[in-house]
């Protein structure tokens, strides 16, 4: 019995290779259907690479043991702790009080700590509102019959994600504004709806009582007289009867 024999993909050319690479490493940047954006998206990260690179070699080049500390971190060949006293010495951080390098190192511990204490606020202010709002989320979630954790990851992946990452799509400003302008297209639809239903009631109305003119009949023009309605009692049998009816 023959096997089938699978035809093999054709290798993909270095173009198509680089266009997914730039598609998956930026993706909603880059259109290769359109040049223009291509060209104007591929010179601006490479004018950004190139002025990252000379800022960088410009700061290597003042200090040629910052290079070989990168070098020996980025390789692991030690840790960034021993690689600093590898090629800057244990004993840096004891400069002799007053000297420029201790004024450096106090001022450079001084913003790790206040770092570090901002950090620890914006944690601890971020768990205070996360417990607060437990409540008031898990209502909503349950009223409305969704679950918070698959709720919360849809907000996160359609609005939170792409505003960090400057993402504005049309969909997501078309989101965006909706939610804003929520209110006032109610109050303005609400605002509508009382105005036709008045406005059919106006109608129906007038279709009952007429334009207020009083009724013409026929071709002459004469006014036809409303009936008399018919007296209930006593008083109505008497002046229904006619003087010749019997008793």
């Amino acid at each position: 019995m023959n096997e089938e024999i699978k035809e093999e993909a054709p290798p993909k050319s270095k173009r198509e290779e680089y266009i997914e690479y730039l598609k998956g490493r930026h993706p909603g940047k880059f259109d290769p259907e359109d040049e223009e954006s291509t060209y104007g998206f591929l010179g601006e990260m490479t004018r950004g690479n190139d002025d990252a690179q000379d800022r960088l070699a410009e700061a290597l080049s003042s200090d040629p043991r910052l290079a070989q500390l990168l070098s020996d971190v980025l390789n692991k060949k030690r840790g960034a702790a021993a690689s600093f006293a590898r090629y800057f010495g244990k004993d840096l951080l004891n400069a002799e009080e007053g000297t420029p390098e201790w004024d450096e190192i106090q001022n450079a511990e001084s913003e790790r700590l206040t770092e570090m204490s901002n950090r620890d606020k914006a944690l601890a202010d971020y768990q205070s509102a996360i417990d607060e709002s437990s409540p008031a989320l898990e209502k909503f979630a349950a009223d409305n019959g969704l679950d918070v954790d698959e709720f919360l990851g849809t907000v996160y992946d359609k609005i939170i994600d792409p505003i960090f990452n400057g993402k504005y799509t049309p969909e997501l400003l078309t989101l965006l504004n909706n939610a804003i302008n929520y209110d006032a297209d109610v109050e303005q639809a609400m605002r509508a709806g009382k105005v036709q239903a008045q406005n059919k009631k106006i109608e129906q109305m007038r279709a009952d009582k007429g334009d207020g003119m009083p009724s013409l009949g026929g071709s002459s023009g004469e006014i036809t007289p409303k009936p008399k309605p018919a007296r209930t009692g006593a008083l109505g049998r008497i002046n229904n009867k006619s003087v010749w009816d019997g008793e």
